[in-house]
């Protein structure tokens, strides 16, 4: 949070509601854990829809400025995201 709250530069007010959206976010995602009769494929998709009511959560609670670099984050994180669930590729033959 401190590096997240730096990049954006949040308020104190900013800080303490962030925390609130992402302590909802990570009890939600505790309880859907817990929760054996899900199928991850399900699983999965409802994390995915979490995590973007979270982000618009948090959207909302920032200024136009703090907004773009967040939009920029978040196309950075789905990178990450993307190139963490490819198989790593085989190297060339010459």
């Amino acid at each position: 949070m401190a590096e997240f709250a730096k990049k954006l530069s949040l308020t104190v007010d900013q800080k303490n509601r962030i925390a609130k959206v992402m302590n909802m976010h990570f009890e939600r995602l505790k309880i859907l854990a817990k929760n054996s009769k899900v199928p991850d494929s399900d699983r999965k998709s409802k994390i995915a829809a979490d995590r973007a009511l979270v982000n618009k959560q948090i959207r909302a609670l920032l200024n136009t400025k703090q907004q773009k670099i967040f939009d920029a984050m978040l196309v950075e994180d789905a990178k990450k995201r993307q190139q963490a669930s490819q198989p790593p590729s085989k190297p060339s033959k010459n």
